[in-house]
């Protein structure tokens, strides 16, 4: 892979990757198990006490910003395989006595993807 410098852009693209290039930059740039093989955590080992503190440290109005997107279930250029939608209950079934109601649904899809957000992110 080429050298990237300073005073200009890198000498090669990510196109230009042959396997093996691709496998040495994937190997050093990913967190599988960065903090041993139990971990369970990834990346957000990173977020410890102080990063916290000092996070909530730079908020200013209180505005919250969400950064989903609305699952599109409509096929497109940039959503080829859409995700699947069922509706297995609706709010008519009651929950114990009272007057309790609710809905669930099952989507199905692939978590990468242009069209909506990175669920496995989660």
């Amino acid at each position: 892979m080429g050298a990237v410098r300073d005073d200009q852009a890198p000498a090669t693209t990510p196109d230009e990757l042959d396997a093996e290039e691709f496998r040495a930059l994937f190997a050093d740039v990913r967190n599988w198990q960065r903090w041993g093989p139990a971990d369970d955590r990834g990346a957000l080992n990173l977020l410890t006490p102080d990063r916290v503190a000092a996070a909530a440290g730079e908020v200013r109005t209180g505005r919250t910003v969400s950064l989903g997107l609305p699952i599109q279930l409509t096929a497109s250029p940039d959503n080829p395989a859409p995700p699947m939608h069922h509706m297995l209950m609706v709010g008519d079934v009651a929950v114990g006595t009272g007057s309790l109601r609710f809905a669930t649904d099952y989507i199905g899809m692939n978590v990468h993807g242009d069209a909506h957000t990175h669920v496995d992110a989660l």
